[in-house]
């Protein structure tokens, strides 16, 4: 089964063509953002870099469109995707809130890793247990 990616290159045109549509200037997006400069906006057009999350979420409040009409998804081979990353979007979304917490390593390769998870997953509100990779 194929493994979803997002094409960032992609994305970055995507979202050039979202905000001309839409005659929003990156000056107003560095505004909106709050940026000092318009660095981060300009990386993000050129597919060098994606939104954050959150400014992601932000992005598509001010485009008014989901934010996965921003996203441009790119299929690979599932054989080359690290086991941890074949779980769910949660157990994706959830390991990377523990990782923003600092509370787990950012390598997270093995089971016995994914522990850190398991004994974190219920305080979060989620009641059944992740896979464990591979």
């Amino acid at each position: 089964m194929p493994f979803p990616i997002i094409d960032v290159r992609a994305t970055g045109q995507n979202i050039d063509r979202l905000i001309k549509e839409r005659q929003i200037s990156v000056h107003t997006l560095q505004t909106y953002f709050g940026f000092d400069t318009p660095r981060a906006i300009y990386k993000w057009l050129r597919g060098e870099h994606l939104p954050s999350v959150d400014h992601l979420f932000a992005l598509s409040k001010l485009l008014r469109v989901p934010m996965q009409d921003i996203l441009i998804e790119q299929m690979q081979d599932d054989q080359d995707v690290p086991p941890i990353f074949k779980g769910s979007l949660r157990e994706f979304l959830m390991i990377y809130m523990l990782n923003q917490r600092g509370n787990l390593p950012m390598r997270l390769t093995t089971p016995s890793l994914m522990e850190g998870v398991i004994l974190r997953w219920k305080p979060f509100g989620l009641t059944e247990n992740p896979p464990l990779g591979g």
